[in-house]
This record gives C-alpha cells, sequence and structure tokens, in this order.
C-alpha cells in the first residue's frame, strides 16, 4: 500500500553498462532511497541506465519529468564511456568549463598516491556553468550540484565507498536548504498468522496519508514498514490490526519478546517437541542469555519416547492419537516435570507429506501450553504448505501464541 503525497519526489538514476550485464549489483539506489525517504523525500523510480548517450539523456528528460530531485550515480571518470557529466549538462543546455582548481586538486591527490597523471583525467576537473562541485575526498571524480527550474540535480561517483559517505556528508545539508521536508515516522512491525491481503482489506479506507510498505517474509511473518507524517497513523494501523485479532510486535525475533517476558517475571521455559525436532528449542537459543529462562527441550519424535520418557499414557494414545490436543497436553506436563520448569510448550502434529488420513490431514499440529499456576491451553491448527513450511508455521504459532498468553497473564 502506498500513497503519493506532496513531499518532494526523487529519481535516482544508477549509470553503468556493468549494472544492466549483471557484473555489479546496484547497491547505491536502495542505500540512496533509504537515506532521502528518512528525511521525507518521496523515491518514485529507480533507473539503470548504460553507458549510451541517447538512453542516458532519455532517462534524465524521463526523470526530470517527475522529480523534484534528479540523483544521476556512476559515470563521472575519465574514460570515454564515462558520460554522465556530459548528458546532464546537454540536458541542461550548460556549458562545460574547465576548472583549475579542481584539477590542480586531482593532480595532488594523484601524486599523493604516486599515480602518474593522464591527461584524460582533466574531464574530471569539467564543470556544467553555474553548478557546483561536491568535494570527494576518496576518490579523484568530484560530484555536482545543479539547479535549474526550481529542481535539483545531483550527479554522485559511482563506487559506494565513495558514493555513501557523500550523502552525509553533502547531500544532507543541500536537500534541508533546497527543500522544506517533513520528517518522517518510519518504523517496523512483524504480524504473525495472517497474509498480506488479509492486512490490505483491514487497512482500506483508513486515508493514510503517508507509505505503507506489506511484505511477506520467507521467515513466516509479514512486515509492514511505516513512513508516515504522523506517529498517530501508525497508532491507527496498529489499532485497527489489534481490533481484527492480528499480532503486530516491534520488529525483533518473536521468540526474543518471549524471552524477555519470561526473564521480567521470574519464569523458566521448557519444550517438548515431535515434528520440530528440536527447531523450537533452537529458536530460543539464538537469543543472548537465552540461558536465563530456557531449561532444555525434549525431543520426543515417536509413541515410545511420548511413553517413557514424558509419561505420556498409553490410553490418551490409544484413545486419542499422537496427534491430538490430549497427547500435547501430556507431553507438556511431562516437559514441566522433568525439566522443572516453570512454563511448557509442546508440539504434535504430521508435517508430510506422507501420514495423514482423513481424520488427521497433513498440516494437523496440536499445541499445549503450561504456564505458572498450573493453567493449560491447548490448541488444534492446521497448516498448509510442504514439511519445511509446516515445521515453520509450527514454530511461529508456537512462540506468538505464547507470547499473547504471557502479556494477557
Amino acid at each position: 500500500m502506498n500513497s503519493i503525497n506532496s513531499q518532494p519526489r526523487a529519481v535516482i538514476i544508477a549509470v553503468g553498462s556493468e549494472i544492466l550485464q549483471g557484473k555489479i549489483i546496484d547497491t547505491n539506489s536502495a542505500a540512496i532511497s533509504t537515506f532521502l525517504s528518512r528525511r521525507g523525500i518521496h523515491v518514485v523510480k529507480h533507473v539503470s541506465s548504460p553507458d549510451v548517450r541517447p538512453i542516458l539523456d532519455e532517462a534524465i528528460a524521463g526523470a526530470a519529468a517527475l522529480a523534484d530531485l534528479v540523483l544521476l550515480c556512476g559515470g563521472l571518470g575519465p574514460t570515454q564511456d564515462d558520460i554522465t557529466l556530459e548528458a546532464a549538462a546537454r540536458f541542461l543546455n550548460r556549458p562545460l568549463d574547465f576548472d583549475e582548481t579542481m584539477w590542480q586538486n586531482i593532480c595532488e591527490r594523484m601524486r599523493r598516491y604516486g599515480r602518474e597523471i593522464p591527461d584524460s583525467n582533466r574531464k574530471q576537473a569539467l564543470l556544467p556553468r553555474g553548478g557546483t562541485f561536491i568535494p570527494n575526498p576518496r576518490g579523484t571524480a568530484p560530484g555536482v550540484i545543479m539547479e535549474s527550474a526550481g529542481k535539483l540535480f545531483v550527479l554522485l561517483p559511482g563506487p559506494p565507498r565513495e558514493t555513501l559517505p557523500l550523502l552525509e556528508e553533502a547531500l544532507d545539508p543541500l536537500i534541508r536548504k533546497h527543500f522544506s521536508l517533513t520528517p518522517l515516522v518510519e518504523e517496523i512491525y512483524r504480524l504473525y498468522n495472517t497474509g498480506e491481503s488479509r492486512v490490505q482489506e483491514i487497512l482500506t479506507g483508513l486515508n493514510l496519508q503517508g507509505d505503507l510498505g506489506i511484505y511477506f517474509k520467507k521467515e513466516g511473518w509479514i512486515e509492514l514498514h511505516f513512513a508516515f507524517p504522523r506517529k498517530e497513523e501508525v497508532q491507527a494501523v496498529l489499532s485497527a490490526l489489534n481490533q481484527e485479532g492480528i499480532l503486530a510486535t516491534e520488529d525483533r525475533a518473536i521468540s526474543l519478546l518471549v524471552k524477555e517476558l519470561l526473564a521480567a517475571r521470574g519464569w523458566t521455559l521448557g519444550f517438548a517437541e515431535s515434528l520440530t525436532g528440536g527447531n523450537l528449542t533452537a529458536e530460543m537459543v539464538q537469543n543472548p542469555g537465552a540461558s536465563l529462562v530456557l531449561k532444555g527441550g525434549i525431543t520426543a519424535y515417536t509413541d515410545q519416547v511420548k511413553r517413557d520418557i514424558l509419561k505420556v499414557s498409553h490410553k490418551t494414545l490409544e484413545t486419542w492419537g499422537a496427534v491430538s490436543e490430549e497427547t500435547a497436553a501430556e507431553m507438556a506436563e511431562g516437559a514441566k516435570r522433568l525439566l522443572g520448569c516453570s512454563t511448557a510448550v509442546a508440539v504434535s502434529g504430521i508435517a508430510g507429506p506422507e501420514g495423514g488420513s482423513e481424520e488427521i490431514p497433513v498440516g494437523t499440529v496440536c499445541f499445549a501450553f503450561i504456564l505458572p499456576g498450573n493453567l493449560l491451553i491447548t490448541r488444534k491448527k492446521n497448516f498448509g504448505g510442504d514439511r519445511g513450511q509446516v515445521i515453520r508455521r509450527t514454530i511461529m504459532y508456537a512462540y506468538t501464541k505464547l507470547y499473547r498468553l504471557l502479556k494477557e497473564s
């Protein structure tokens, strides 16, 4: 979901045939977009152009028609195929003047590093009339700033180690002086056990004034990327989601948030796992300080281990089966007793692709949660996807449900 408002607009043009040939990856555009967005400038387009005059001319003309800020990266070197400066000057109808001071700076830098000074480098001392150089202390190619009809044209060198420091050093004060900027509230939240279309449906009609990105992450959650002028709009979105029962958390691992809630209460945690095979426990172990709360985990993959180690009764297994809320409850009780933890989580299910039946299809997972005070909660869910997806969704559900229970307790 994106809305374009009255923010200044920017187009970023990455110049270089090597980008389009797949020889290098354009990381500058992403970094510059983040930099500009955080300052209230709306990046409306990324363009990659080869070092070909008519194509670059067309890219600059198109960018100028869309944007208040046209930013070109690359193509400022001394070789014949470095044509960015000439193309921008040509578009703005500016003659190129040789700047003796800049030339001496370039020569001095090259002498300092013991390099010869080819005559071709004189090209880097050319400045479009009315423009201003951006000093580049990390290379021989200076940047250039030009203004025309209220629009800014900024040319930056291509190598990221030269480009990125110039954003703070030169571009930041420039755009703050040129544009009336409204800093945006930028936040990221994670949503669990829902889909992008459902989120879009809930938020339709909120009349949001900023930009909201909705992205599915392969790890199993939805990310909301906020760039709003007011914090109240972020809260309005979170409130709308909460009313629909969708859990939204800050942009940190859900297992870490669970660990912090347990640690704050002085509670400990243990797991009994079948289909997840120890991955619930491993998820918690990834967090620094996990030893403050984690007692351990028991992988009870077979019925024999469920009976012999966790003491799930033969009657329960015979009557309800391994994949049942009743069995999960006894698994959790066994983990709590064996590990000496105050909080226990158990999961039992069928990850597939084999093993399902009409009564208990592949993707069926049963959960049990025991909290202090011997509060027992069980749930039965069915997850779609392949074996890996079922396992991952089981882990996510277990942690999100435990997080909700801890918040409510």
